[in-house]
Parts: structure tokens; sequence; C-alpha cells
């Protein structure tokens, strides 16, 4: 693993811990907070799988490396994942709420 994961989650349980803690009202207001961040968690992960399985029979690294040798190949690349990403990020918005 990663130094930057284990920074990651040591620091988030450092913060969620210390949020607890300092709970006026015991951990509730806290628990409702992760629970509302906690699904902006799942939105972001059902996007990416759901990009994985519309895109599984493309190599998209290969095409990525290959459209960076210019600029106009890099930018279409790039407007693509953000609007495939943008997309199932608002299918998936509207399914949580």
């Amino acid at each position: 693993m990663r130094f930057r994961n284990i920074l990651l989650i040591i620091g988030s349980l450092i913060g969620i811990c210390g949020l607890i803690l300092t709970d006026p009202d015991k951990g509730i207001s806290t628990a409702v907070w992760l629970l509302s961040a906690w699904s902006g968690i799942v939105v972001v992960a059902l996007a990416h799988i759901s990009r994985k399985g519309l895109f599984d029979y493309i190599d998209l690294q290969k095409y990525a490396k290959k459209a960076s040798e210019t600029s106009l190949g890099s930018s279409n690349v790039f407007l693509g994942v953000c609007i495939v990403l943008s997309a199932a990020l608002m299918m998936f918005g509207h399914i949580i709420k």
C-alpha cells in the first residue's frame, strides 16, 4: 500500500475521532454528516464502475497515450471523459436523492 493511502486513512480516522469527541450531541451530528459524505463516495464509486463497464472493450490507456501526442487529441480525451463521468454522476445523483 502506498504511503499516501495510509496517510489518508489514518488522517481520516483521526479527523472522524476528533469530530465525534468534540460533538456536543454525543456523535449524532457527526453520524449524519458521515452518512451524507458516504453517499457522495458511493456515487463516485458507481460512476467509476459504470465507466469501466461501459468501456470494457476499449483500452483507454492506449488511446490516451496516442491522443497525448497532440494537444487537440489530449483535450478531446479529457473532454470525453469529463462528459461521460458528469453524465454518470448526474444519473447516480438523482437515484440516491
